[in-house]
């Protein structure tokens, strides 16, 4: 459970985000359901099923209609932080 809580706070820190104890816990807990039921999903008998290779169906979408967007003062309003009309990001990759 150690390990999860501390790939939570790496997440966490990677997203600016910040999590107290409890939701750290809560999370870690819910992290380790969603691994559970993976691990179900792997002992599935798929033998004879045929990978699917196109999941969207492509006569199904909208068509494409240029409309109004937002302004760039809107866009950026609540930007953590902009330069030279662009996002700026932390570095999160080494």
């Amino acid at each position: 459970m150690e390990e999860k809580i501390k790939l939570i706070q790496r997440l966490a820190d990677m997203g600016m985000l910040a999590f107290d104890e409890e939701e750290t816990s809560r999370m870690a807990k819910e992290l380790d359901e969603i691994l559970s039921f993976v691990d179900c999903i792997k002992e599935a008998d798929v033998q004879g099923v045929q990978p699917e290779r196109k999941v969207v169906n492509f006569e199904d979408l909208r068509e494409d209609i240029a409309e109004e967007s937002l302004s760039k003062e809107d866009l950026f309003k609540n930007a953590f932080h902009t330069e030279s009309g662009c996002f700026v990001a932390p570095k999160v990759v080494e």
